[in-house]
């Protein structure tokens, strides 16, 4: 995830508000080691490209963060180095909960579907479950052909603290970081409904996460 900002009150009943505006990491990871323990941190070479590392079996030094959570805006560096084994997205499926999407906010892709933009933002969701790692394999279900599948990338948002009625002069402050997002969409089955929410959750891989010891 990329370079967080903003302020940080009750995420979640489990990370308690404190007066912390920013955390402690500029960069972060949440990540499996070998020892089949989840943590988070900043990668220690803090210029890596930690994906394609990965992806070319490079070996990823992490500095670990206290309790792994990056909506915790006071945990501090434990002063421990550990190295990936297996990445994970960066917040899991429960301190993500629901995601929140925004179609046809694209010119060219709203023309290639064919599609007028709307003149108010076209909202749907995604169920926690569509949440997996970028190394996860993606499991269609056996209504959805293989070529039926389409890839869409996107920027996702991390929203580090619980909001209503935000003003756009205000809005970068709730924001905890930035990353990468691939929202696939069985396309075959969006045209047979009215909402997206079926044919956009249906095709993730859902992943049910070990708790950290």
């Amino acid at each position: 995830m990329g370079i967080s900002n903003g302020p940080k009150e009750n995420v979640t009943a489990s990370v308690t508000a404190t007066g912390a505006q920013h955390p402690v990491w500029k960069r972060w990871v949440r990540f499996e080691s070998h020892d089949g323990k989840i943590y988070g941190g900043e990668p220690v070479d803090f210029e890596i490209d930690v994906g394609l590392a990965i992806a070319n079996k490079e070996e990823v030094a992490v500095r670990v963060i206290e309790g792994g959570c990056a909506l915790d805006y006071e945990a501090q560096f434990t002063g421990e180095t550990r190295v990936i084994q297996k990445l994970l997205p960066p917040v899991s499926q429960k301190e993500a909960g629901t995601v929140r999407c925004i179609g046809l906010n694209y010119k060219e892709h709203a023309a290639e579907m064919k599609l007028a933009l709307p003149s108010t933002p076209t909202v749907f969701l995604k169920a926690d479950t569509c949440i997996a790692s970028a190394s996860d394999p993606i499991l269609l279900p056996s209504n959805v052909e293989f070529d039926e599948a389409d890839y869409e990338v996107e920027l996702a948002i991390i929203i580090g603290k619980l909001c209503k009625d935000v003003s756009v002069a205000d809005a970068e402050g709730y924001i905890l970081g930035y990353a990468t997002a691939n929202d696939v969409t069985a396309r075959q089955h969006q045209e047979r409904t009215s909402q997206w929410s079926y044919a956009k959750g249906m095709v993730q891989y859902p992943r049910f996460e070990k708790m950290m010891m």
